[in-house]
């Protein structure tokens, strides 16, 4: 909508489309933070350790091999 149709609305109207308005901007803000946070799952420290030493020890012997 055109500035001056907004202005030509009556104050109860005029007010509805600014609520909307902002309710949809704080939903794209929201959609856009969740977009920017990565997908990271906690784990305990030893599991991380048991991990890497697998890794480590399936790609030594994939070497050796």
């Amino acid at each position: 909508m055109a500035y001056t149709d907004i202005r030509a609305l009556p104050l109860p109207y005029r007010r509805w489309f600014i609520d909307r308005l902002s309710e949809e901007f704080k939903k794209k803000a929201e959609a856009q933070k969740k977009s920017r946070q990565p997908n990271v799952r906690e784990l305990p420290m030893g599991e991380v350790a048991d991990m890497i030493d697998n890794a480590k020890t399936s790609t030594v012997k994939s070497f050796k091999s």
